[in-house]
């Protein structure tokens, strides 16, 4: 029975009894007002409290522990993360809720650091994975992650820790879809931080940002095959794991002026963020 229902019924015993006489109606009518606000106040603590259940639920988020390098019979394993992750679930999809900021392969391997133009265009030339930091600067690997050429994703040795992997195409698109579509998604992806607030942070206006998702998608910007960077604050590009024609892979981006989540093949030597889903 819904609230409406119980205010009609109390105005019917009202009238019934007002009908039948001895009944003060002023006071009885106060004595109705005050009831009906009780039931009003209550029930719409009830619809804010199943609301934010039914929230936690969809979005719960859970902590993994710090990464592990070991050492076995002379080879370094990676076993979990390099830092502590949060997670969220998104339908039926666990995802990092932070860009990757490793600088080793799943067994271990260091992956190489490019940090000049030219070191990161002969990797790209090369077919060899590499990663940076935006600008080459520090801070900015602790806020945003790094960057990866497709290279690095591609590698056998595995770029995403032990029970994750680097999404397809086809998972990025499950994810768009649940949340509403290519054209509405992004809004529900990116995270509301934007200037002035401080990094990570998206330009103003960040159109349309809610992050109802969870998902905390902050725009890391990208690197050029030259070695050139680009866009911090203004676009977020993410690497899937599909190829698309020779010298291209799929990814997908996000943008401060607009709501959507645009897909497209890019250049492989370009350098790009990267999230993980778990396995």
């Amino acid at each position: 029975m819904n609230v409406g229902n119980i205010i009609r019924i109390i105005f019917g015993v009202f009238l019934i009894l007002a009908g039948v006489g001895g009944i003060n109606v002023f006071v009885m009518t106060r004595d109705i007002l005050s009831a009906i606000g009780a039931i009003i106040f209550i029930w719409i603590g009830y619809t804010l409290i199943k609301k934010g259940v039914k929230k936690q639920e969809i979005h719960q988020k859970e902590v993994t522990t710090p990464e592990i390098i070991e050492e076995t019979d002379g080879k370094l394993n990676i076993r979990i993360p390099e830092n502590i992750r949060n997670t969220v679930k998104i339908g039926t999809q666990i995802w990092m809720v932070e860009n990757l900021n490793t600088s080793h392969f799943k067994n271990g391997d260091p992956i190489s650091h490019a940090k000049s133009n030219y070191e990161w265009e002969k990797a790209g030339e090369e077919g060899q994975p590499a990663w940076c930091f935006y600008e080459n600067n520090p801070s900015y690997g602790n806020l945003y992650g790094k960057l990866y050429n497709w290279y690095a994703v591609n590698d056998p040795r595995g770029l995403a820790p032990e029970g994750w992997h680097i999404p397809t195409e086809e998972e990025w698109n499950k994810l768009s879809y649940y949340l509403g579509g290519e054209e509405i998604a992004g809004g529900k992806m990116k995270s509301t931080r934007t200037e002035p607030d401080p990094h990570p942070r998206w330009n103003f206006p960040n159109e349309s940002a809610t992050n109802e998702s969870g998902f905390s998608g902050i725009p890391a910007g990208f690197r050029e095959p030259n070695g050139n960077f680009g866009d911090l604050g203004d676009y977020g590009n993410w690497w899937s794991s599909t190829k698309g024609n020779p010298g291209y892979a799929w990814a997908c981006y996000l943008g401060y002026a607009f709501i959507g989540i645009t897909r497209g093949s890019f250049d492989r030597k370009l350098g790009y963020s990267v999230r993980c889903l778990k396995d």
